[in-house]
């Protein structure tokens, strides 16, 4: 049976509006094709949701309970917030772009973002705030290639996340200095 969460699509259009989204240089961009956007959300609109979301049902209910479970641990412990989103598909958006997307209406300030698009076999790991001292954007890749990429690659998408997840929690599990 599959475990209730707060669908993607709801999580992202909770919040009313289309979305704005700061890339990486710092640069504001419009990512809406309306004409006015909302504003970002206030921290009385960020929407709480699971660790786990999985849309594209590519990890099992077991596999789903023990992320969740661990991921809350590891938040509880550190303060750092990490979430898994899988999508059944892009439906034409960037992954940057949506993982920025749902990193606002999610308010993940600290931890990091696993973003999974199986139909269009793409994946990002990304990091925010504080947490991208310990998990940087090489480290990142080097999960994503070295530890997720090889059961991704033979469609066995629950274990490469789940590889993939086991790192990112051990890393930002540790203290800084």
């Amino acid at each position: 049976m599959r475990v209730a969460v707060l669908p993607l699509l709801a999580l992202l259009s909770a919040c009313g509006g289309q979305e704005q989204a700061t890339n990486e240089a710092g640069r504001t961009a419009d990512r809406a094709a309306a004409a006015s956007p909302a504003p970002s959300p206030s921290p009385s609109r960020v929407i709480a949701v699971r660790h786990v979301i999985d849309d594209a049902e590519v990890l099992s209910t077991s596999a789903r309970t023990a992320m969740e479970a661990r991921l809350s641990d590891v938040e509880r412990r550190t303060q750092r917030r990490i979430m898994v989103v899988t999508v059944a598909s892009l439906q034409g958006r960037s992954t940057g772009e949506l993982s920025e997307t749902i990193g606002l209406r999610t308010g993940i300030t600290n931890g990091a973002l696993l973003l999974f698009a199986p139909k269009e076999r793409e994946l990002r790991l990304s990091a925010a705030g504080p947490s991208g001292t310990l998990l940087s954007d090489a480290r990142a890749r080097q999960i994503v290639e070295q530890v997720m990429r090889p059961d991704l690659k033979a469609n066995r998408f629950e274990a490469g996340i789940v590889k993939g997840i086991d790192h990112v929690a051990a890393l930002l599990s540790e203290t800084i200095g």
